[in-house]
């Protein structure tokens, strides 16, 4: 299982969670704005240029404001 958090813009955050994020995903655990899992995420996904600095060996990606390209990158990524 992949942990991805959501981060930074939490009313951006919030509706790509709304949009995309199935609860029931077996392969990924989703967490949003969680301070507490920016150590342990496989993925952070920023949601706007001020957020709080990223570990620097965390993997990340932005955005981009298009929820399914988004969600495709993350897939990606985590190679799912």
């Amino acid at each position: 299982m992949a942990v991805v958090l959501l981060w930074g813009n939490q009313s951006a955050a919030k509706d790509f969670y709304e949009a995309c994020c199935d609860p029931n995903d077996e392969n990924i655990l989703w967490v949003n704005n969680q301070r507490n899992f920016l150590f342990h995420a496989n993925l952070i996904v920023i949601f706007s240029a001020d957020h709080p600095p990223i570990p620097g060996d965390a993997k990340w990606i932005t955005w981009s404001g298009n929820h399914d390209e988004t969600l495709a990158r993350i897939m990606n990524v985590l190679n799912i």
